[in-house]
């Protein structure tokens, strides 16, 4: 964004360099427009003085040249602020591309996120069962230890037959 308030700027000082432009060849209009209709040549021709007509003429070469650079220069001025505006056109429409796509992925992320907390709260709940179903179990097994131990203690003694290998 930095870079399109920079273009901005640019494009801002740029129209104010046309304008002022567009502004000195609308003076220099109005002022061939209040000379009248009277030719360059026939003031020229009305010089007497040949060296004072070469400095007439060399004068109006060098405003018609000068004339002719200004509107060259306005329209390369023109051309380059359209093009600059074009560049921050397709700047800003970038832009708001990246940020488009910039907030689709901060909505995915956010509902990743909320799909993780749920199954973690879930898997912490499995988790919190299954201690309970362990600690029964173990409940359950110290209970059977017990009672096959005291089963056990109650019959210490053999009360069978004689003990021999099997035989067929």
């Amino acid at each position: 964004e930095d870079g399109i308030l920079v273009a901005q700027e640019n494009i801002k000082f740029m129209e104010e360099q046309y304008e002022e432009k567009i502004e000195l060849r609308k003076d220099r209009v109005v002022a061939y427009y209040k000379r009248g209709s009277t030719s360059l040549d026939a003031i020229v021709s009305s010089v007497e003085d040949p060296t004072d007509r070469i400095y007439l003429e060399r004068a109006i070469e060098k405003i018609a040249e000068y004339d002719k650079n200004l509107l060259e220069e306005i329209k390369v001025d023109q051309e380059n602020l359209e093009e600059e505006k074009k560049v921050l056109e397709a700047d800003v429409t970038r832009c708001a591309e990246l940020k488009t796509d910039l907030e689709v992925k901060i909505a995915e992320l956010s509902e990743t996120k909320e799909v993780k907390t749920q199954y973690l709260a879930e898997l912490k709940k499995d988790d919190s069962e299954l201690e309970k179903s362990i600690d029964a179990l173990n409940a359950e097994a110290k209970a059977l230890e017990a009672e096959l131990a005291k089963a056990n203690k109650s019959n210490s003694t053999y009360t069978g037959g004689k003990m021999a290998w099997p035989l067929p």
